[in-house]
């Protein structure tokens, strides 16, 4: 792209303009190579866009995810950190992160990171659920137990919910 100031029949873009436009232009590059599952594009654009911006923690958290999609979980993982230094109590950012350490199968990590998410948004059931699951994979029945009667404080009437405790608990012989 051009750098610099243009002029064309008498207007003239100042340089922060014509940067700002070329930076925009990197990122929706990045977007349209990611919903194509072109994913080495898009971590190539978005990372030409974060060497103009550093700072823009929402492209960070799109190329977490485009590395999580590709497989790189040791890179998806340290740049949805980059991330999260921006915005400390973003739940997405912070459920991405969920994400990647239990891919990674760091369940303890990412139990806490669920903790530090319940704590922001502690009438989110989504992610009460999220942690009795998590419980379940890994076989703590106590965890999953607590998180599960949470869930039935929570949402006493949500059919979906009652099915899915019902399957959980008569799994563990508790009727």
């Amino acid at each position: 792209f051009f750098e610099g100031e243009m002029q064309h029949n008498d207007i003239v873009v100042p340089k922060t303009m014509v940067a700002s436009q070329i930076s925009m232009t990197y990122e929706m590059i990045g977007k349209c190579y990611a919903e194509l599952n072109m994913v080495d594009k898009a971590i190539e654009s978005y990372e030409k866009y974060l060497a103009r911006e550093p700072e823009n923690h929402e492209v960070i958290f799109e190329l977490a995810q485009c590395y999580l999609e590709k497989g790189d979980l040791p890179q998806a993982l340290d740049v949805v950190n980059r991330a999260i230094k921006l915005k400390r109590r973003s739940t997405p950012y912070l459920a991405l992160k969920v994400s990647i350490l239990a891919t990674m199968n760091r369940f303890e990590e990412a139990m806490e990171m669920l903790d530090k998410i319940i704590k922001i948004k502690p009438k989110a059931h989504r992610f009460v659920l999220a942690k009795a699951e998590l419980a379940i994979g890994i076989q703590n029945v106590e965890i999953a137990d607590q998180e599960f009667r949470k869930l039935l404080s929570m949402k006493p009437t949500d059919q979906s919910t009652i099915d899915l405790m019902r399957e959980y608990f008569e799994s563990i012989g508790d009727q």
